[in-house]
């Protein structure tokens, strides 16, 4: 049993209540397992009517599920995806014939829509990445492709500069069982397994402050990362001492994500589940 663990914070009516609602929000993927790909891979062409493409294979079969086009067409330049030919089972999510645009953490699942094939049975129509696409950095495209005539559910990282003179593919997850949801961005690699089940790390919030109390002795830095719910990276912290405050005092009431990595590993419940994000509210 593989579980996100959410925790959320409460505001100062409720003091420094800390409201678990890991039981009520858990997210659970039975005997799930994310297969996760780094790619860092970067296409780019801007001679008139010329491109370059990327074919991306996904659970590494020798079958690419998608590609990526860059190029100069009649002196537009174009940022594309397609489904691979000649499958009919290699999807996108989009929204207005473009890639729907996701932040990091926002789930993929079946019920979304609209998922679209591009291929035709004669050719595969280009998705041009338009709208909120340019100038993106940590954003993903959310696909499903069918593995035994089941869907999984995945995405893929991409960056695209305001000026959409490159796309970056940087890389891509997909969960390994059939229909199962996954979250944008979300790797499930290399939890550290230092803190047991009975130490985890404390946050809570008041006001716009965020303190952070650790229960175990890690002999080594642990940096963190705050996210807005639309995946937006607001700051990123060192923790050196047993309790951190944090400060954020210049950012809007709202939902943010905390992650916290130790020796470049996310940190988790010992022999437990991934405790891969903790919600908190600033209010």
């Amino acid at each position: 049993m593989k579980t996100l663990i959410t925790i959320c914070l409460l505001n100062k009516t409720n003091h420094f209540l800390l409201l678990l609602i890991t039981l009520a929000l858990v997210f659970s993927y039975a005997s799930a397992e994310i297969k996760y790909k780094e790619i860092d891979t970067t296409i780019s062409e801007l001679s008139l009517n010329q491109s370059q493409r990327y074919q991306l294979d996904m659970n590494n079969d020798g079958i690419n599920e998608y590609f990526f086009n860059h190029g100069n067409q009649m002196g537009d330049i174009v940022c594309e995806i397609y489904s691979e030919p000649t499958s009919f089972t290699n999807e996108i999510l989009v929204d207005n014939g473009t890639p729907t645009i996701l932040g990091y953490l926002e789930e993929i699942s079946e019920s979304l829509s609209e998922w679209l094939n591009t291929y035709n049975g004669v050719g595969t129509n280009a998705l041009y990445f338009l709208g909120n696409w340019p100038g993106s950095v940590e954003k993903y495209v959310a696909v499903r492709f069918k593995i035994n005539n089941s869907y999984h559910y995945g995405w893929i990282g991409i960056e695209i500069p305001s000026d959409s003179t490159y796309i970056k593919i940087k890389d891509c997850a997909y969960e390994d069982v059939a229909g199962q949801s996954i979250l944008a961005g979300d790797k499930d690699v290399d939890y550290v397994q230092e803190i047991s089940l009975s130490n985890n790390p404390i946050i809570y919030s008041y006001n716009k402050n965020i303190f952070i109390k650790l229960t175990s002795d890690i002999k080594a830095e642990i940096r963190g990362e705050l996210y807005d719910i639309n995946g937006n990276l607001k700051l990123s912290f060192v923790i050196e001492q047993e309790t951190t405050e944090l400060n954020l005092e210049n950012l809007n009431t709202g939902i943010y994500f905390i992650r916290l990595n130790f020796d470049n590993k996310m940190i988790r419940r010992k022999n437990e589940t991934p405790c891969r994000s903790f919600i908190v509210i600033l209010s």
